[in-house]
């Protein structure tokens, strides 16, 4: 993708708008694809400003280096930064889990034996597990993403790391991090 950032999410808020009130999918699934570009593009540009402070980071880390708080700063916002600000910004969860609930509830309605012999319960079904797997998969996504940012959080937490944990936050980083 080239160009700014701001020129592809024009492009791409325009092309949603109009898709969605159409309601095509394949014209919405173009939107994904640049959804996807737009992500790394973002991605590739986090790596290029940080590139350097993170190289000379992850030195500090394998000497064993005190760390300032822009250096834990710094490792938040490589580590966790995409995961934090998710886990700040997502305002659905509440809706997902009543939905799951909600889902639950009709699924216990299918419950019976002879089940098997109705067409049209064994659709319905079908349909309501459909919508509950893709609920359940907004609430795995979310979960991940707390998940991750806690277990870092207890990674770094108690003070300054000492040298084994500086070790591993230097191995996360670098799994991470594109270095020329």
């Amino acid at each position: 993708m080239n160009g700014c950032i701001s020129d592809s999410l024009e492009i791409l808020t325009d092309m949603l708008d109009e898709t969605i009130k159409k309601f095509d999918a394949d014209i919405i699934e173009i939107g994904s694809i640049h959804i996807d570009n737009i992500q790394e593009e973002i991605q590739k540009t986090i790596n290029e400003k940080l590139q350097e402070p993170i190289g000379r980071l992850v030195k500090k880390l394998k000497e064993d280096e005190n760390l300032t708080i822009e250096d834990i700063k710094l490792i938040e916002k490589w580590v966790i930064g995409d995961a934090e600000f998710y886990t700040r910004m997502e305002n659905n969860l509440i809706d997902w889990i009543a939905e799951c609930k909600r889902l639950f509830n009709v699924l216990s309605h299918y419950t019976y034996k002879g089940i098997e012999e109705d067409e049209n319960k064994l659709l319905a079904l079908g349909a309501i597990l459909t919508d509950l797997k893709f609920t359940l998969n907004d609430v795995i996504r979310y979960s991940e993403a707390l998940n991750r940012v806690d277990k870092f959080r207890t990674l770094t937490r108690g003070g300054a790391p000492n040298a084994e944990t500086k070790r591993l936050i230097a191995e996360i980083i670098e799994k991470k991090a594109i270095f020329d």
